[in-house]
C-alpha cells in the first residue's frame, strides 16, 4: 500500500515519546531540462503539461501512487500543483539553487561587413557583428536581420533580460 512520504534523506529515530516540531515543506529545483530547456510536468487534476524553466523552485515534495507531487513557487505556474513520475522527479529535481547574482552578458559590436557569409543561409550579407559573453563564455553573433528598414544596433547600455513564461513555439 503506497503511502505520502516526503523526498528526504532517512529520519532520525526518536525516543519513544518524544515529539518534534513538524519539518518544513522539501524545497526543490528543476535541475535538469530537456534540450528545449524547459521541463514539462502535469497539473494536478487534469492532463494539461505546463513548462518549468530550468532552477524553477518547487515545495512541498513527496511522492504517492508512483507519481512526486509539489507546488511551483515562482513564473507562469505560480502556486500550482503538479506532478512528475517518481523516476522523472528523481532525475530532473535536485537541491543545487540558481546562483543568487544574475547572470552578467556583455555584447562588444565588431566591424559592420558588407558581404558577411552565412553559412546557415548559404549567402552573403551585409551585417554587424558582435562577440556575446556570457559569464566568460564567448560567441560570435550578428546584430541586424530585419532586412530592407534600415541599421539599428541597440545602443550601448544596461538591459534587462527575462526569460519568457513559455517555450517558443516550434515552427
Amino acid at each position: 500500500m503506497p503511502s505520502d512520504r516526503p523526498l528526504t534523506s532517512a529520519s532520525a529515530h526518536l525516543p519513544l515519546g518524544s515529539t518534534r516540531a513538524a519539518a518544513p515543506p522539501l524545497v526543490m529545483y528543476v535541475n535538469k531540462v530537456g534540450s528545449d530547456g524547459w521541463l514539462q510536468a502535469l497539473a494536478e487534476g487534469s492532463n494539461q503539461r505546463l513548462s518549468l524553466f530550468k532552477y524553477t523552485k518547487v515545495s512541498g515534495v513527496q511522492s504517492r501512487g508512483g507519481r512526486t507531487y509539489f507546488t511551483v513557487m515562482e513564473g507562469a505556474a505560480k502556486g500550482r500543483v503538479m506532478s512528475l513520475t517518481d523516476a522523472n522527479a528523481k532525475e530532473h529535481l535536485g537541491l543545487i539553487a540558481p546562483k543568487a547574482t544574475p547572470a552578467h552578458i556583455t555584447v562588444t559590436y565588431g566591424k559592420y561587413e558588407e558581404s558577411w557569409y552565412s553559412q546557415a543561409r548559404n549567402e552573403r550579407l551585409p551585417q554587424q557583428t558582435a562577440v556575446l559573453d556570457v559569464a566568460g563564455i564567448k560567441s560570435t553573433v550578428t546584430m541586424n536581420t530585419v532586412w530592407g528598414t534600415g541599421f539599428f544596433p541597440l545602443p550601448p547600455g544596461t538591459y534587462t533580460v527575462l526569460l519568457p513564461d513559455v517555450p517558443t513555439m516550434q515552427t
